[in-house]
């Protein structure tokens, strides 16, 4: 037999996982995805319903303007575009110089090139997406960055941030017929 304090403490973390798995599955039923027509002007992050994207903290501001920090793996989910484009996140370098070579990311279940993934000076993060009839009527693009560990304060938990993301926009190739 188990002791009092390790019966609790695997309560605990069976709880958790049971907790996370749920939340997935809300998420699941009651998320929709993001139009890519309707990112082809640039959205900022806090004009996104947050559902369409998984691993966001909360809104927070940089000179006045909205931003949230995302988690080190973050999913933005998107309807399959009509036509093949640049998806555009925007990052304005606000905790580091951000490098090609430290980004992965994963379009509709298949890891992108680094050939896929460009960073400029202003810190946007582009990612090519490419239009498939594979694809169902739904684009998952997870994004994996190097975690910044923010230090635990007397009146708030550590966090594990990826980028600060102000807006998003999605470039189409070419003109979208009506």
């Amino acid at each position: 037999p188990l002791g009092e304090k390790m019966r609790w403490w695997r309560f605990i973390v069976a709880h958790r996982r049971v907790i996370r798995a749920e939340q997935m599955r809300w998420i699941q039923r009651n998320s929709r995805p993001v139009s890519t027509s309707f990112l082809e002007e640039a959205k900022s992050v806090d004009s996104l319903d947050p559902m369409t994207t998984i691993g966001l903290y909360g809104l927070e501001y940089s000179d006045g303007d909205p931003f949230r920090w995302t988690h080190p793996l973050f999913v933005l989910r998107l309807e399959s575009p009509r036509t093949s484009g640049l998806l555009i996140l925007e990052t304005r370098n606000l905790s580091r110089q951000i490098q090609q070579s430290t980004i992965s990311a994963a379009i509709a279940s298949k890891a992108a090139s680094k050939g896929d993934i460009s960073v400029d000076k202003a810190g946007n993060i582009g990612l090519r997406i490419r239009k498939s009839a594979k694809v169902g009527r739904e684009v998952a693009v997870a994004i994996a960055v190097p975690e910044i560990a923010e230090p635990e304060t007397d009146t708030a938990p550590g966090r594990r941030l990826g980028l600060p993301l102000f807006s998003v926009r999605f470039v189409p190739d070419r003109p979208v017929p009506a």
